[in-house]
Formats: C-alpha cells, structure tokens, sequence
C-alpha cells in the first residue's frame, strides 16, 4: 500500500482529473488496478500455503493435500511444496503416487535432500530394490551414515526375498474395502479396528468402530461391532484382573496408522464389567504433555505394561519402554534399550511371556515398517531377529500378535493384494522351535558351547548363561550339529523338524575330555614291573571298555574322564586276575592310579621265570582212541610222563 499511496500521490500532482493523458500515465494507471489484485493473490496463496501446513502438521493429510495441490498449479517449481505433497501421498499408502511427487520435488527450487531419502524409501516400500538403492547412494554424499544404513538394509531386504519363510500368511476373511487395523486378543477371541460398514460421508477424523470375531478362519465372516468403545484404539486385555488398556487416538480413513500420520495418544486404564463392556477409567500416570504414550501391551499377569512413546529421553522418534504395576500406581518407565530402540521409530510391542515382538522402520527389513522380535541376555534385551520375508513385506506391517497354542496369529499390512489400505493377515507358523540345552555331567548349564551349525548351511553359534540356544527350523529341516567346548569331548546331534511340533528340546550332556592317567603293575612280592598285562577300563556309564596292556616295566597310561567311574581290570597268564574301581571327580590326578600289584602263585616274578612258558595248571589231553582195546599201549606214551601223568 506504500507504494500505491507513493505513485498515487504522484499522479495526482500531475492532474489525472485531465482528459488527455500522456500513455506513459495511462501505463501507470492501469499497474495501479493489478498491483492490489497481486498483493491480494499472493496473500490467499501464503494463507493457503499456511493452512495445508497446519492441517499437515495436525494430520489432517487429505485436507492439506488438497491445498498443496492447488498451491501447485501456480507453484510448480516449489520444490518444497511439491515434496509434500509427496508426503501426503506416502501417508495415503499411494506410494506410486509419492514417487511421482517427489520426482518432480528434486527437478524443482528450493527442494532439501531428504526427499532423495524418501524416494529411496518410496522405492524401497514398492519392492524395488534397484532403484532404491540408487537414491540412498546419492543421498549418501550428503549423510554418508543415513545413506549407507538404508543401502545395506536394501540388500538385506534382497537376501530376505530369497530365504524361505516360518510362516504361512493370508489374508483374513474379514477385511473390506476399508481399512482393518490393531489386532489384539481379548481372551481366544479376535478384536480389531476398522472404518467397514461406514458411508464415505462418515469416513472422518475417529469414526473407526472395534470389532470382535472368532479366530476360527471357519468362522471369520462372524463380527460384532463392540459397544461402549468410542474414541478408543490400540486396545490391550487383562481379563484376569477386568481391565482394559487403551488410547484416545483419532484416526482417519486412508491414512496409514504410523506416527508419520501425525498420530497424538495417551494412554488409559479402564475398569471391566461383568459384560466386559468398560467402565471407571484413570490415566496412565506417565501421560505426559509434549509427547505421546500408546500402543499399549499388557502381559499374561497384568504386573509389566509395554507401550511405545515419543518422550525426550529416546534414542530417536518413537521408542518401546516398559512401566511395572506396584499396587495401584506404576514404576517409572523403562526404555528397552539401545539394541531395540534406533534414531527412527519402534511401535507396536507385543510380549509373549518371554520375547517383545515390534514393528520397526529402521533395523534393516524389507519396506516401510517390519516385524522384529528381540530375545532377552542377561537382563537387556540385546538379540534383535527379523521375521522373515513373508510375515513381512515391502509396504508397512504392524501389530503383529500370537497366540502360541494354536500356532496362529495376526498383523495389519497394507501390502500389496489387500482389500483396503491397512487389511488384517492371518498367519501360521510353520517351524519347529529347536531348544538346544547343554549342561555338564552333573547338571550344570554350559554357557559358551559351541552349536556348530555348518552342515545345516548355518553358522556356529553360542549357548547363553542357561546353557541354552535356540533357533526356528523349518519342516522337512534335517542334520547334524555338532556340539563342542574347550576341555569337553564333542558330541554330533541329530536334529530333525516337522514345522509342526512347536518345541523340540534336545539336551546334551557333554563330558570333559579324558585326562591320561598312568600307572604301573608290579609283583605282589617282588614290586618289579610286570610286562604284557591286559589291562582293561570300563566306563560304568556308557560301558565302553577302553583296552591297553604294561610295556616292559610294567607301565600304562589310560585315559579316564572327570566325574566318572570306571572298572579298571588287570589280567595275565599264571598271575591271579586283579581289579580296581576308580571314580574321578570334578578334576582328574594323572597319578590316580599309581601302582598295581598281582600274585604270583607259580613263581614267575623268578629270574628268567618271565622267558619260561607260563605254568597250564591241571587239565587233561585225549592221546589217541581206538574201538581195539588191545591196539593202544600205555608204554608208548612214557615219554610224556615226565610233563603229566598218563592213564588208559
């Protein structure tokens, strides 16, 4: 307005009140009439601009859409702009419709790297690993971290799609054309969340409906919309104690549930009915302003809450902590750690009395969100596994629970071949869990035995301080491990998997290696060392004999093992037989034997006894039969009285 007051004023000295004006005044006239309309133009386009951010920022993404679009067409080398739009349509699921966008966001002005990200990503959520790579590689030139993690998790991602799968996943028969979301137990029934049954004038901010359904595939076109449930979701049931653990979350039709969307929570805690229907409600105590708490999970005894939250002592975005009940209030929560939680998001945590299962967009998986389960060690929960390439997808997969009697459960993907955006799978888990427990001969459980896995195309493995490893086996899976430890005998396992056992536990016993023990016979009478004796030990838990015999000086050496007993037998010709019995205790004393002493009835501890044939003792010799009794003559054997006595 300054600067039409300004020219105004000006022409006014001029006498515009003249009917004839020069056309240089007629110019300036007629800029005077646009300049108002400009200004006026681009103050609805910044007021616009300002709205469709607004209403991104408050996760009203369809709305803000809308308002970026129509930016555009008047914008279309805002780079920025364009990139959110980009964005909305990543929210949307439209990931083909993302990559359009941010395509043009990266030939527009002003546009930051990180859509490069986001397209490598985009790419990455449509199962094109190829160019996905390509993106995090030139996005690597400005965050050589950022770039080269996403480049490693898309060969990764490749590896998976090659790798057989633990489980069997379909769609379930429930889903609709909208979206089926959240699936969790309430007892061995199926509760979920979904838009179905709505018009599209009721598909607005937090018109979603819970359902319940049997988990029976049978019986899966059976569903109840639950009563009492409004503006709740993410729900977790402790029927043992009546409660019910939920959020205040709102929700809108086709936009993904994932934090991206703008999802604000908290979380609460409500009384159960004799109905089940919810009741007196508190709030979690550690709700809390600035951030969010959600994505509730209740163990099996209500005492250990798990929940996902975006407070300011994470690692990064969303993290998984755990809060324990103490009489009626809870302990401070408790991060799950470093080796879980990462600088992108963890949601979803599922416990199932010993693993936390969680749905994450940064560990290396195959698309947007995977589904990760982490093993406790020593009190952290350190061990980080992926789930595999068909429980997970290239698109988003989230909420994954389990029920392990039945071997079923569920998650919510909006994968490809869906009915909706977000559709409810059904899974079956198709391996064996192989439980390989190793303890020593007296019972103690054997941290850091060797599970050597090569003959089965795996690596070698450790047991953890419960002398345990475990590992999921597909059906038909069949070979030999063999288990090892420094100063224990090696023993080769057989392990065979049918996928439909659930557990199979193979205990080993592993027994140290044998020590050489030496020892000498000698004579009773003389102590000289007694040569060529048989000297035999049994192993009296296995009855596995191990045989040597005394050289010249009556030496041996035999192996024995800790904490066993053996029969140790001594025996040569014309010498009474001896034994003795030994048991070895946790350590073996090569000097546990020491000297060994035999009778000698018949003289041969005499000089140059030991070159003489050995005595026989009494026994008799048939010389010769006839049925003549006159054809054998006792006179012709005399020569052999001398030896024995010969009779007829």
């Amino acid at each position: 307005m300054a600067i039409v007051c300004k020219v105004f004023l000006y022409m006014d000295s001029l006498d515009l009140r003249s009917k004839a004006k020069p056309k240089h005044i007629l110019r300036i006239m007629r800029l005077l009439q646009i300049i108002p309309l400009i200004l006026f133009s681009f103050s609805l386009f910044g007021q616009s601009l300002k709205k469709a951010n607004k209403d991104f920022q408050q996760g009203q993404i369809k709305s803000a859409l809308q308002l970026y679009l129509k930016y555009a067409e008047k914008n279309q080398q805002d780079g920025t702009v364009l990139g959110r739009i980009g964005d909305c349509y990543t929210l949307m699921g439209d990931t083909e419709g993302a990559v359009e966008w941010y395509e043009k966001a990266l030939l527009g002005s002003g546009s930051s790297p990180v859509i490069r990200l986001k397209l490598g990503k985009a790419f990455k959520t449509l199962g094109d690993y190829d160019r996905a790579s390509t993106e995090f590689e030139k996005y690597a030139i400005s965050k050589p971290s950022i770039g080269k993690h996403f480049l490693e998790s898309c060969e990764f991602a490749q590896k998976m799609l090659a790798s057989e799968s633990p489980y069997l996943v379909k769609p379930y028969l429930l889903n609709s054309e909208q979206n089926e979301f959240n699936p969790t137990w309430k007892g061995k029934e199926l509760v979920f969340e979904s838009f179905k049954d709505q018009t599209a004038a009721e598909t607005e901010v937090n018109n979603h409906q819970i359902y319940k359904s049997t988990v029976a595939e049978a019986d899966a076109g059976a569903y109840l919309p639950l009563a009492g449930m409004e503006e709740k979701g993410l729900l977790s049931y402790d029927l043992s104690n009546n409660k019910l653990y939920y959020c205040k979350v709102e929700y809108t039709q086709d936009i993904l549930p994932i934090p991206e969307s703008g999802l604000e929570m908290n979380l609460f805690i409500a009384d159960l009915d004799s109905d089940g229907n919810p009741g007196r409600v508190q709030s979690f105590p550690f709700n809390g302003k600035g951030y969010s708490t959600g994505f509730p999970q209740i163990s099996a005894d209500g005492k250990t809450l798990y929940f996902a939250s975006n407070r300011a002592d994470g690692f990064g975005g969303w993290d998984l902590y755990f809060s324990r009940k103490l009489g009626p209030s809870w302990s401070q929560p408790i991060n799950l750690g470093p080796y879980v939680n990462t600088s992108g998001n963890e949601i979803h945590p599922f416990f199932d009395g010993a693993n936390v299962y969680f749905s994450s967009d940064w560990h290396p998986g195959m698309g947007g969100y995977d589904i990760f389960r982490a093993e406790r060690i020593d009190d952290e929960w350190k061990k980080i596994y992926h789930l595999g390439n068909q429980l997970n997808s290239p698109a988003n997969d989230l909420g994954f629970i389990y029920d392990p009697s039945s071997r079923k459960g569920f998650l919510s993907s909006n994968r490809v071949g869906g009915k909706g955006n977000m559709d409810l799978y059904l899974f079956r888990k198709i391996t064996d869990e192989v439980v390989i427990q190793v303890s020593d001969q007296l019972g103690n459980p054997m941290e850091g035995a060797m599970v050597d896995l090569s003959n089965c195309g795996e690596n070698e493995y450790q047991t953890d301080k419960e002398g345990i490893y475990s590992f999921q086996a597909l059906g038909g899976f069949s070979c030999e491990a063999m288990i090892s430890k420094t100063g224990y005998s090696p023993m080769l396992v057989s392990i065979a998997a049918d996928g439909n056992t659930g557990v199979k536990k193979i205990e080993i016993e592993l027994e140290r290696e044998a020590v050489p023990v030496e020892g000498q016979v000698v004579y009773a009478n003389t102590q000289n060392g007694v040569s060529g004796v048989l000297i035999q030990a049994t192993n009296q838990k296995t009855a596995r004999v191990f045989e040597t015999s005394s050289d010249k000086q009556g030496n041996f050496e035999i192996p024995l093992k800790a904490n066993t007993t053996y029969i140790v037998r001594f025996s040569k010709a014309g010498l009474r037989d001896s034994h003795k019995k030994i048991t070895t205790g946790e350590t073996v004393d090569p000097g546990l034997i020491s000297a060994i002493p035999m009778e000698d009835p018949y003289g041969l501890s005499a000089p140059g006894a030991e070159d003489a044939p050995p005595p026989m003792g009494e026994f008799s010799i048939q010389l010769a039969a006839s049925t003549n009794p006159n054809a054998i003559r006792q006179s012709d054997y005399t020569s052999l009285e001398n030896p024995g006595k010969v009779y007829l």
